[in-house]
């Protein structure tokens, strides 16, 4: 009995012995076999990542394999400057591309509430005198009033090379004025470079009212002012992106001027797919135009407002 007890004892310690110190001893058997000795292996039989493109196709290729199901989106982090103050190098970087933007004409939707009486052929009238100073006020002062940013990775397989694993990060910024103007911008995460725009403002509320009225009742001035829109985000985006050229712009019906358009800009054997499309109200109430990538705009609805 004491026997069996002491062979059935000494047999459980070697196991434990063996189950806690035998895979080191393989572990360090197998390094010490491989110390100072150098293994070539196929590249082909194994995944590695890789940043993303910088060019504008190699980006919006990221973004359509979102589209078609073969990309992987994360919410990396996110601020609200009622809580955490916004990063001064990101908003300013922001701010110099969305005045290059506005300088190009790629957002001519991107006007300040001072602009759009002159745009739209009005006057403020003298009953509205106060409300029209606030919105002068709130025209000058939107681009320094970045209300949230968010900032995402994409991670989709390479084109080229489906073991690569392209990484592509980017940013969703939100500014307004808490009155009238609802502007979100998807961005670069380091050139700050802007893949897309949802603008909402009485502005773009004008434009989509012009659209309605062209489609009911053709009207040759109405279809004028929506075209010289179209042509200036056209003429704009060949500009900012620094496109060898544009295709130019399709319309799904030219007598209406239906939307979305679409804009094909070539960078030498390569084209991307810019778009303007009408949005529906956000939270102030106002109609709103999107523009930029359409990969992005068939990949991201309007953010929630």
């Amino acid at each position: 009995m004491k026997r069996s007890f002491a062979v059935c004892l000494t047999g459980t310690v070697l196991l434990a012995a063996g189950v806690i110190f035998l895979p080191r001893y393989i572990s360090r058997s197998l390094d010490l076999r491989n110390l100072n000795r150098i293994s070539l292996t196929d590249r082909d039989q194994f995944s590695y990542m890789e940043p993303s493109s910088y060019d504008l196709p190699g980006n919006d290729a990221g973004f359509r394999c979102l589209e078609n199901g073969t990309g992987e989106l994360t919410l990396i982090t996110s601020f609200d400057r009622q809580t955490v103050k916004l990063n001064e190098e990101l908003l300013q970087g922001i701010y110099d591309q969305i005045s290059e933007a506005r300088e190009s004409g790629m957002l001519p939707n991107l006007i300040g509430v001072f602009d759009w009486y002159e745009a739209m052929g009005l006057e403020p009238s003298s009953n509205s005198a106060s409300d029209y100073d606030k919105d002068y006020n709130s025209s000058l002062n939107w681009m320094d009033q970045a209300e949230s940013a968010e900032y995402y990775s994409l991670i989709y397989t390479s084109a080229e090379n489906s073991h690569v694993k392209n990484m592509l990060n980017f940013w969703l910024v939100h500014y307004t004025d808490m009155l009238r103007l609802d502007y979100y911008f998807l961005v670069n995460e380091s050139s700050y470079k802007i893949y897309y725009a949802w603008i909402y403002s009485p502005y773009t509320e004008y434009l989509c009212s012009l659209q309605d009225q062209n489609s009911a009742v053709y009207s040759k001035d109405i279809e004028q002012i929506l075209l010289d829109n179209i042509y200036m985000v056209s003429d704009g985006s060949t500009y900012y992106y620094g496109a060898d050229f544009c295709e130019g712009f399709s319309l799904p019906d030219d007598l209406s001027i239906n939307y979305p358009v679409t804009i094909r800009l070539i960078f030498g054997e390569n084209g991307v797919t810019i778009e303007q499309r009408p949005l529906a109200a956000g939270r102030r109430g106002y109609r709103g135009m999107g523009i930029g990538l359409e990969s992005v705009g068939n990949t991201f609805s309007a953010p929630e407002n």
